[in-house]
């Protein structure tokens, strides 16, 4: 045996006891002499990776595949150092190069779908999740994941029976309980939220994101100063946290607290304006009377969203006989402020000359007004349960004219039907 084949022997001792240093000298050793030397530069790379060198990690681990690319797991981590970088398209390309070696590698698909969702493709990343599923079916990472995508997607209850799998196979990641939290606080169930949100906490109390979600539930239940004690818990865990400022100046303004108020409205309009730092819009329009800012706000607010897989182009329909077919989108088809507001509205168009539909995506009630409504419409159609993407194709299918958003920047908008 060669004296570079026992250094590297050696080298790997090293890095499985977690001796990341040593190893990495070794590797170099090797380096020195067999400067192409695949498996030395594949686990160095590893080793840059697992000590937060990315660009290091994608120099050495470039090289490695590029001399041998007929191996799956440096393939793997290869896509794995892409996606940290931020380039998960290339790291799609990377992971699909690894399973066309490697049909059956669960943990690869997990990561291909960590990339597809961070491009925004949150249905391609569902398909990826299933399929790390099928190969691995506790796989609580993927579970969680896929709850992940899904609720970006718009399939709210779907997403729930994802996180209900998660922590089925690891019962106590606080992550899972949070997502749990924050897709309750969507569908209104917002004491099962903070049930959820507690458990959280209490798993990982250091979670900034988990006290502001339970704020949120709180504010929603109009108990402002429980609200405000969860941002103010945020805010000491993370003191740049725009949202859970914004989210508590938001609360304060509701129940009458006007302390420092003038400074918080400024102090939180000069983040908006001087970085890209995304402040739910909504709340924004109450405590600031710059339409520049509001503006602005929004802006922030929709670059950071995902967005659904692309439809198919779609092309300008030729005018057709009948009347105008307008589709009405909402989540507020019960009894809500939207439903009082609007249903005269719907009552009063001349159905000579436009033909109504109803797209409710919220929780439906059996209330007056939603029988009201649903008697007002030509068509009534209940899509809670479908993806945005399946919402806007039907739209399309149903020859909707004109679609109008009646829902805008609150929680449970879907306005990525309209992208």
């Amino acid at each position: 045996m060669g004296d570079a084949a026992l250094l590297m022997r050696r080298a790997i001792a090293l890095h499985q006891q977690g001796r990341l240093a040593d190893a990495r000298g070794l590797y170099q050793e090797v380096l020195v002499t067999e400067p192409d030397n695949f498996d030395a530069l594949h686990l160095m790379g590893v080793v840059a990776y697992q000590t937060g060198d990315l660009d290091g990690a994608a120099e050495l681990i470039g090289k490695a595949v590029a001399r041998r690319n007929d191996n799956p797991h440096a393939l793997s981590n290869f896509g794995n150092v892409l996606k940290d970088l931020g380039r998960s398209a290339e790291a799609v390309a990377q992971y699909d190069r690894a399973l066309a070696l490697k049909p059956d590698f669960a943990e690869v698909y997990y990561n291909r779908g960590n990339a597809l969702l961070n491009l925004k493709r949150p249905d391609a990343a569902i398909a990826s999740y299933d399929r790390a599923i099928v190969l691995k079916p506790a796989y609580a990472e993927a579970h969680n994941n896929r709850g992940n995508a899904l609720r970006v997607a718009g399939l709210l209850e779907a997403s729930l029976g994802a996180y209900a799998d998660a922590v089925r196979y690891r019962p106590n990641h606080a992550d899972t309980y949070n997502n749990m939290g924050v897709v309750r606080v969507q569908l209104g169930r917002y004491r099962q939220a903070i049930t959820n949100l507690d458990r959280a906490i209490a798993l990982n109390p250091a979670s900034a994101a988990a006290h502001m979600n339970r704020g949120d539930a709180y504010q929603e239940l109009a108990e402002y100063l429980e609200a405000i004690k969860s941002y103010d818990q945020a805010l000491a865990i993370d003191p740049t946290y725009a949202q859970a400022r914004a989210s508590r100046l938001y609360s304060a303004m509701r129940s009458c607290a006007w302390e420092n108020i003038d400074a918080e409205v400024a102090a939180l309009e000069a983040i908006i304006a001087g970085s890209e730092v995304g402040i739910a819009p909504f709340p924004t329009v109450a405590f600031s009377r710059s339409t520049a800012i509001q503006a602005r706000a929004g802006q922030n607010w929709m670059r950071g969203r995902p967005r659904p897989s692309s439809l198919p182009s779609f092309p300008t329909p030729a005018q057709k006989p009948g009347p105008l077919r307008i589709g009405y989108f909402s989540a507020d088809y019960h009894e809500h402020a939207t439903a009082y507001l609007m249903a005269g509205l719907f009552e009063q168009h001349d159905r000579s000359k436009v033909e109504i539909t109803a797209f409710s995506y919220g929780r439906p009630d059996d209330s007056p007004m939603r029988h009201r409504l649903t008697a007002g419409f030509d068509r009534f159609i209940d899509v809670a349960a479908k993806s945005d993407a399946e919402i806007a194709q039907l739209s399309r299918e149903l020859g909707i004219d004109i679609a109008v958003d009646l829902k805008g920047a609150p929680a449970e908008n879907r306005v990525n039907i309209f992208a």
